[in-house]
C-alpha cells in the first residue's frame, strides 16, 4: 500500500487601476509518499518533495469596452504519481524528481455584445526534469526525469450565453494547438 500525504496552500490578490488589472498570487506545495509493506521482513519507505513556492503574476490592460490585451508569468509543479514511483511492490524510486515549469503567455480578448466572448494566447511553457517512461525486459516500467522540454502553442476560446425565458445557458468552445520538443533528452546516462 501506498500513501500520498499532499499540502497545498494557495493565496491570490487582484488589484485594479484605470483599466490595468494586475493579478498576483502563489502556492505553498509539500508532498509526501509512504510505501506500507506487508511484510515484516521490508521497511516502511517514505519519499518527501521538497516543499517548493510557485508564484503567478498577471497583468491585463483593457484597451476599449471591447478588447482586452493580457500577459502572464507562472511556475507549475508536477509531482511524480504513485504509479510514477513504484520501482516494485516493495520500492520507492526515490531518485524521481517532480517536473517544474515556467509558463510565458500573450493574449488577447474580444466582448462581442454581451453574448459573446473569445481570446486568443500564444503560450511557451517550458518543463525541467520531465518524467518519461522506459519499459523493462520483465513488461513493467521504470520512470525518470530525462531532461527538459518545450511546449509552444496558441489557445483559442469562445464562450457564448443566452437566455431562454427564465433559463440562461453558458456555453463554452476552446481549442489548443501545440509543438512539444525535447531540448535536452537523457537516456540512461546518454544525452
Amino acid at each position: 500500500n501506498t500513501s500520498a500525504i499532499s499540502y497545498l496552500g494557495f493565496v491570490d490578490t487582484r488589484i485594479s487601476y484605470k483599466g490595468w488589472l494586475l493579478t498576483v498570487g502563489g502556492s505553498y506545495n509539500k508532498l509526501t509518499y509512504k510505501r506500507l509493506n506487508n511484510s515484516t521482513s521490508l521497511k516502511k519507505e517514505t519519499n518527501a518533495f521538497q516543499p517548493i513556492l510557485v508564484p503567478r503574476i498577471g497583468l491585463l490592460k483593457s484597451i476599449s469596452n471591447s478588447v482586452s490585451i493580457l500577459t502572464s508569468y507562472s511556475k507549475g509543479y508536477s509531482p511524480p504519481t504513485v504509479w510514477d514511483l513504484e520501482i516494485t511492490d516493495a520500492l520507492i524510486n526515490k531518485a524521481l524528481q517532480p517536473e517544474v515549469g515556467e509558463n510565458i503567455e500573450l493574449g488577447i480578448k474580444f466582448k462581442h455584445k454581451e453574448k459573446i466572448k473569445s481570446s486568443i494566447t500564444v503560450f511557451q511553457l517550458n518543463t525541467e526534469n520531465a518524467i518519461v517512461s522506459k519499459q523493462l525486459q520483465n513488461s513493467n516500467f521504470e520512470f525518470s526525469n530525462a531532461g527538459f522540454t518545450q511546449q509552444i502553442g496558441v489557445e483559442y476560446l469562445i464562450q457564448l450565453n443566452f437566455k431562454f425565458k427564465e433559463w440562461t445557458f453558458w456555453n463554452s468552445l476552446a481549442y489548443t494547438f501545440s509543438e512539444y520538443k525535447f531540448k535536452e533528452y537523457e537516456n540512461e546516462g546518454n544525452n
